[in-house]
């Protein structure tokens, strides 16, 4: 009996419980309910569809006017909006500026026909955050998509 439960242990430790047991754990998106989704189907077809519900044995969702339920033995991926690009588009707009105010300021010490004004730290930083405001306005009109890969484990 010690050696047993000593082998189950050991098992269990090594396998993880789905492997020892039989069950499959899939890697689902973290919430049940999305507006749209792309689902990859495992004959490679694509599915853009609405009202996605995420259930822990199937999926169901609209395609086409119809609503449609499927086990996860066929579904390959689901791929999620998860936002936009909001950060990077503000992050790549101030450098930018930032460095075209740099760089512009180098060019007036360097020619001894220009002078530089007294205002020009806050003209830096009034060039910085009008660039990091348009990045990130155009950064967060590109989509972030996110994709599960059903029969994956979580850890990849």
């Amino acid at each position: 009996m010690r050696a047993t439960l000593s082998t189950l242990i050991l098992a269990l430790s090594l396998f993880g419980p789905e492997r020892v047991w039989g069950q499959q754990s899939l890697n689902l998106p973290p919430e049940q309910l999305y507006e749209k989704a792309t689902i990859g189907l495992s004959n490679f077809d694509k599915l853009d569809v609405l009202q996605l519900v995420v259930r822990r044995d199937s999926i169901s969702f609209y395609h086409k006017g119809e609503f449609t339920q499927m086990d996860y033995n066929t579904v390959n991926y689901i791929k999620i909006r998860k936002g936009g690009k909001g950060k990077g588009g503000a992050m790549i707009g101030g450098s930018t500026m930032l460095l075209y105010s740099l760089l512009s300021i180098i060019q007036v010490q360097s020619d001894p026909d220009m002078e530089l004004r007294s205002n020009a730290g806050a003209m830096i930083a009034l060039f910085t955050a009008g660039g990091v405001a348009l990045g990130g306005l155009i950064g967060s009109a590109i989509p972030r998509y996110k994709t599960y890969y059903i029969h994956m484990d979580k850890e990849r």
